[in-house]
């Protein structure tokens, strides 16, 4: 529910930045708002998310499959005569969903070497305890084999 909500903030946020430019350049501030503002507040969320320790990864897969539904959306729009419009927003949304999936795939990736590095950190941490077994034992066994 969260990342739904999530979701639906940078959409929200834009519109009220767009509201506040005057009514002749409205539909302008709306392109660029959609254009520039909101991938960059899906990004910044993202970011923020991934800082702050949540399962962000979550978070960019719906980003992209929120993407591929638009791009589906506005494509189909277009083919069946909506204009050349639609076409273009369907490309933009395939390049963003392109560039968050991107993103996913090196979270993806960072995690994947996080996890790594934590095993052979622990497995590294089995090893010196071994070894500083193995030293005191011997230790001992000398201290018995030279007191005896």
């Amino acid at each position: 529910m969260l990342y739904l909500i999530l979701l639906m903030a940078p959409v929200a946020v834009t519109g009220w930045i767009a509201d506040l430019f005057p009514a002749s350049v409205h539909p302008v501030s709306e392109f660029f708002g959609g254009v520039l503002v909101m991938p960059l507040l899906y990004w910044g969320l993202y970011e923020t998310l991934r800082r702050m320790g949540a399962r962000s990864q979550s978070f960019i897969y719906l980003l992209v499959l929120m993407f591929l539904v638009m791009t589906v959306t506005q494509i189909h729009s277009g083919a069946t005569g909506g204009g050349w419009q639609h076409w273009i927003s369907g490309l933009m949304m395939l390049a963003y969903a392109s560039g968050f999936a991107w993103i996913a795939w090196r979270g993806y990736k960072a995690n994947q070497n996080d996890a790594h590095a934590v095993y052979h950190a622990e497995t590294e941490e089995q090893i010196n305890i071994h070894t500083q077994a193995i030293l005191r034992a011997k230790e001992i066994e000398q201290r018995q084999g030279s007191g005896g």
